[in-house]
């Protein structure tokens, strides 16, 4: 009978270490053990790589990271921090901090243990000072740069996000544009037109105030083209182009500087809202108005999913829009102009659809 220490020196596919091995289990054996000692290099090489050079020595991963909480009488253009260890800024130093107040949307600055306020650039853009705003309790990564401006910054490292509770930036395009069918103002939700070659604006109001009344755009638009926002305030006049990096597929947007016929508000915060269509020969549609509401009868009309209500003036604009109808009995989604398929009862069984004087109808094969 084996002893442990001779039970313990069992390895791989089953055989002991004083079985032979063919030369196939061999190979995979030694494969293994290659990989495990470049995975083990890999490891060491990332816990002992220096980050940077400081007064203290090498800065790694273990120890190169500071974390702090941002002092009580922090302002939002200024945060305060004391974190033992730091006595001098470098390039490289990596701070971690847990803000307590709202950060300025003119920019803030970051002062170490008194080591002197530096203003707070963006990772995002290059000459860029940080500008966004984060809210309470947000743990931010900062990174000293003392050759990005003059007497040194900190680089805020973040995603492309920004959040000031009521708008946010979401997701934006980045090349795709449209000629415009009508000269328009700010703030628009943009529709594909029947032809998807231009971009309709949901009304031409020159109003630049949000709770102005707007009639709807007549002009007939695609249901299932894409759906856009313009974000900016810079006119734009027809068939002139907007800016893609100004168009957002999903956004947090005042509703009523597209559709405020009657000047009626969301009621159904946290609910769907939806633009009421009428739906035309050739497949398009002509805009009537938003809704929270869809139909329980055959109104003649389809609702384009638009997004979700925020309060009572702001809606987010979601990326994907379904079209819905209310036909034969029930809630569907539209089908367009391809034509309604009859009903279907088991005597229909076997059956198929053709067109038979121009109307869809089940008949024998």
């Amino acid at each position: 009978m084996r002893n442990t220490k001779d039970a313990m020196q069992i390895v791989r596919f089953g055989k002991t270490a004083d079985e032979p091995k063919t030369r196939y289990q061999q190979a995979q054996e030694d494969r293994l053990n290659e990989n495990f000692r470049k995975m083990l290099d890999l490891l060491l090489a990332i816990v002992n790589t220096p980050l940077a050079s400081t007064p203290e020595g090498p800065a790694t991963v273990a120890n190169g990271i500071h974390f702090a909480a941002v002092d009580p009488d922090s302002t939002s253009t200024n945060f305060t921090a004391q974190i033992p260890g730091i006595t001098s800024y470098y390039d490289g130093l990596i701070v971690m901090l847990k803000n307590g107040v709202v950060t300025s949307a003119s920019g803030f600055t970051i002062n170490v243990n008194g080591l002197g306020a530096k203003p707070v650039y963006s990772n995002m853009a290059a000459a860029s000072a940080e500008t966004t705003i984060f809210n309470v309790n947000y743990t931010l990564i900062f990174v000293y740069d003392s050759k990005r401006v003059e007497g040194g910054c900190w680089v805020c490292y973040r995603g492309y996000d920004s959040n000031t509770n009521t708008i946010g930036y979401q997701l934006r395009t980045n090349s795709f544009s449209l000629p415009a069918s009508d000269k328009f103002y700010r703030y628009r939700l943009l529709f594909a037109s029947a032809d998807n070659k231009k971009f309709v604006p949901a009304n031409t109001s020159t109003s630049t105030n949000a709770t102005a009344s707007r009639a709807t755009n007549p002009r007939p638009i695609n249901p299932f083209g894409p759906i856009v926002y313009y974000g900016t305030t810079t006119v734009i006049n027809a068939d002139a182009k907007p800016g893609a990096t100004a168009l957002w597929q999903q956004y947090v947007l005042v509703l009523g500087y597209s559709f405020n016929n009657t000047g009626a508000a969301l009621t159904l915060t946290n609910g769907p809202v939806y633009l009421r269509c009428t739906p035309q020969a050739d497949g398009s549609a002509v805009m009537d108005y938003f809704t929270q509401q869809l139909p329980s009868t055959d109104d003649g009309k389809i609702y384009i999913f638009l997004g979700m209500a925020y309060d009572a003036t702001h809606i987010e604009l979601y990326v994907h829009h379904p079209v819905y109808c209310f036909k034969n009995g029930s809630l569907q989604l539209w089908r367009g102009s391809c034509p309604e398929l009859p009903a279907y009862t088991n005597a229909d069984e076997g059956k198929i659809c053709k067109i038979v004087n121009g109307t869809p109808t089940w008949v024998a094969p």
